[in-house]
């Protein structure tokens, strides 16, 4: 099972930055559910994290004059502005449920200067 970017920024129940609609407390407790009935014979869990540093290029507040969801140039590919979210170190990249078990946590969008993956390709 893979439990994607259930934290705190894209979550309405916890007023999250960029937070997805339908993601309410009852939204939370019904992956927590499944999560654990996953779990319980043995099966692995892995969550995904964004974990972005704080100078993210991604973000609208470290490129003046841009908003948040314009879409913008930077080195020559385009690249959505995003309010800052689920920045390293900060409760917006909390994990909403808490399991034991065999699970993991993969960590993404570390890295400061590289635009989203979907956006810089070309064709």
């Amino acid at each position: 099972m893979i439990v994607v970017d259930l934290q705190a920024d894209f979550t309405e129940a916890k007023s999250g930055s960029l937070a997805v609609p339908g993601t309410d407390v009852q939204y939370i407790g019904a992956v927590e559910t499944a999560t654990r009935q996953f779990l319980q014979p043995g099966l692995p869990v892995y969550f995904t994290q964004d974990w972005h540093p704080a100078d993210r290029v991604s973000f609208f507040t470290n490129n003046p004059g841009t908003e948040v969801m314009q879409i913008t140039e930077i080195d020559g590919r385009l690249q959505v502005m995003w309010p800052p979210h689920c920045v390293q170190n900060t409760p917006g990249t909390d994990i909403l449920i808490a399991v034991e078990g065999p699970i993991e946590t993969v960590q993404k969008g570390c890295i400061q200067l590289l635009p989203c993956a979907w956006l810089s390709r070309s064709g």
